[in-house]
């Protein structure tokens, strides 16, 4: 959604039909103010963290129960995690945003879920040997299969 802008007929017209909706991110993503318009609608909950990193966390949270599989792709560049959506969808399995340097949220995620297994997105240039390592806590590298 844009900044300051309001619903649109499309959006509205979907939104007639719903009783629960989610918003997916802060006050910076998505205004109050189209939190606001969006509860003439129906109930609304907001998901969110204090990065991208916690906040797909969060959705995670909120949406997955009794994850054994989940899907990587970098917070940083968009296009990986958007094509992996689907794939996790098909696999009912989460998709979680980290990078390196900034892998905290995911690896705790994957430790407190117990995930066993899971796909990272894009090649070392978007997600680091050492990144994955740590997010999957593998023992090395040599735990990842490249495809």
């Amino acid at each position: 959604v844009k900044p300051n802008a309001t619903l649109n007929d499309a959006q509205e017209a979907i939104l007639a039909n719903m009783n629960k909706i989610y918003i997916i991110g802060g006050e910076g993503a998505v205004s109050a103010s189209y939190e606001k318009e969006l509860r003439m609608y129906g109930n609304v909950e907001r998901v969110y963290g204090a990065s991208r990193y916690d906040t797909s966390v969060a959705v995670a949270n909120t949406f997955f129960d009794n994850v054994d599989t989940a899907v990587v792709a970098s917070g940083k560049n968009f296009p990986d995690g958007l094509c992996g959506g689907p794939l996790a969808a098909a696999m009912n399995a989460p998709l979680i945003l980290t990078a390196d340097g900034k892998t905290n949220a995911a690896a705790d995620y994957m430790r407190e879920e117990n995930v066993k297994s899971g796909y990272a997105l894009g090649g070392t240039g978007a997600l680091s040997d050492s990144t994955i390592v740590q997010v999957f806590r593998l023992n090395n590298a040599s735990g990842i299969l490249s495809k």
